[in-house]
């Protein structure tokens, strides 16, 4: 019997144990980009889980000098100075997603920057968020992973550029010259040259004279026979 009573005993007190272990509310964070160039932004989403039926806040506190911007949620509030959602009434068990985004500012330097976060009600924190909380900020070109670290060289452009020659036209006039024979003018005068190597020019006149006395006598004969 006393066996019996014991194990009861042991069972209960697990059973108190584990009850209280239970936490009020939990929050885990989630991002999306984790390495980012500067001036880069990266989306971040907390799931929060209450096991309150009443109010509660979520507060998330970035790195200094880089811009939170709400998204998508359902709070009954927000505060833009402190980044906080407020929920005014939570009932056991459910469950508020918050969704916003992370701008990192342009000039902000290389290195490992991290995100902190927690869930309280009106008199005292309840809970850290938990989950991813950091954001690489690289230098342009280099992307660190878990197994380390590669570079990235951006590919080269390359321009083809095709000139083509524009064609150069030459144009000759070509003036034809034109041929002139000139025929020469065959003068009136005609040249009787004798035999000998020296030509007699009173011969000529000679002949003429002669013929016209023969003619004249021709003539003569010829009145005569008439009458």
């Amino acid at each position: 019997m006393k066996k019996y009573i014991s194990i009861v005993f042991v069972g209960m007190l697990l059973l108190i144990s584990t009850t209280s272990a239970e936490p009020l509310a939990s929050a885990s964070r989630s991002i999306e980009h984790k390495n980012l160039n500067a001036g880069g932004s990266t989306n971040v989403t907390v799931t929060i889980t209450s096991n309150l039926d009443h109010g509660l806040s979520l507060m998330e506190t970035p790195p200094s000098g880089w811009t939170l911007v709400r998204v998508s949620d359902d709070a009954n509030a927000f505060k833009d100075s402190t980044n906080e959602w407020v929920w005014f009434k939570i009932d056991a068990g459910m469950t508020k997603t918050v969704d916003y985004r992370l701008d990192i500012p342009s000039n902000a330097t290389p290195g490992t920057y991290s995100i902190y976060g927690s869930i309280t009600n009106a008199s005292e924190i309840i809970a850290s968020v938990t989950g991813e909380n950091t954001v690489n900020v690289i230098t342009p070109g280099v992307i660190t992973s878990a197994a380390g670290s590669s570079t990235i060289t951006p590919a080269a452009t390359v321009t083809t550029l095709t000139v083509t020659p524009a064609a150069i036209v030459t144009t000759s006039t070509v003036t034809p010259i034109a041929t002139v024979t000139s025929t020469p003018t065959p003068t009136g005068s005609v040249t009787i040259a004798t035999e000998g190597p020296t030509a007699n020019l009173e011969f000529p006149k000679l002949v003429f004279t002669i013929a016209a006395v023969i003619g004249m006598m021709v003539l003569l004969l010829h009145r005569r026979k008439n009458k």
